[in-house]
């Protein structure tokens, strides 16, 4: 990504951030105010959807292009689902849509991944990945054992979604080191908006079952950090899908565009 599309992108991110910083209450929300607080806080998301569809001409591997669309708009569909459902339904869904979301960056992954002895210091990353997923499991072990206790016998079917999506984060997490070789600096990056992206997760869960108390930090903190995981991941991911024929191509138009302004 260019430097000047990731500063946009920073400040959509501190916009947004400051936006929901001073925000009320949703019930002190007229429709056309909370449409607007709904559309800002999808906004990093949106923006990130047209940079790869902008660059849709230069990709070259097809099943992981449609795969990151289908990827951020599993994203914003979670917004969608408050004008629809009902509150007693809604956060079941929302579980659901965190399963399609991983599902699908799993799928990606496994797509996009290398060798594991190609991948370089196959040891050592395997033993990263391990750690890794480990604590992430650690961070959801506490609100699935909340929800067993307190809803495995009347709502179980909340339970096992929960540990579904669990399942499904864990392995996207360990897959997103096995995607890029060590001499890559993708490599580090893409585990980290991974990882990212799950810690935010990971805070909402403990939040909800856990301390039963509002996530405050989610709509600041947690939106840059959870903002920033997605960049990470489409511009990891963006940089394999477009081949060094259309790269070389592009620098061409780019160089002759210059010489022509000049």
């Amino acid at each position: 990504m260019s430097p000047r599309f990731v500063s946009l992108h920073g400040i959509v991110v501190l916009l947004t951030v400051l936006f929901f910083q001073f925000l009320p209450l949703p019930e002190m929300l007229s429709w056309e105010e909370l449409l607007l607080a709904k559309f800002l806080n999808q906004a990093p998301t949106l923006l990130c959807l047209g940079y790869i569809l902008y660059h849709r001409k230069r990709v070259r591997d097809y099943l992981t292009f449609n795969l990151l669309i289908i990827f951020l708009i599993l994203e914003i569909s979670s917004e969608v689902h408050y004008y629809f459902l009902q509150s007693n339904s809604r956060f079941l869904l929302n579980i659901f849509n965190d399963i399609l979301i991983y599902a699908i960056l799993l799928a990606t992954y496994n797509h996009q991944r290398i060798q594991l002895r190609e991948s370089g210091i196959y040891s050592k990353k395997v033993s990263y990945a391990v750690l890794t997923c480990a604590i992430v499991a650690i961070g959801f072990s506490f609100p699935l054992v909340k929800v067993y206790q307190n809803y495995f016998d009347t709502n179980n079917l909340l339970f096992f979604m929960l540990l579904l999506s669990m399942s499904v984060i864990i392995l996207a997490v360990g897959m997103s080191f096995f995607v890029n070789g060590p001499l890559s600096r993708s490599q580090y990056n893409l585990a980290m908006g991974t990882v990212g992206t799950v810690a935010v997760k990971i805070y909402l869960y403990l939040c909800i079952f856990v301390f039963d108390s509002y996530p405050v930090f989610a709509y600041t903190i947690g939106k840059i950090i959870y903002s920033m995981g997605i960049l990470l991941i489409i511009d990891c991911i963006m940089k394999k899908c477009m081949g060094k024929k259309n790269n070389l191509a592009y620098m061409a138009r780019k160089d002759a565009r210059q010489h022509t302004n000049l």
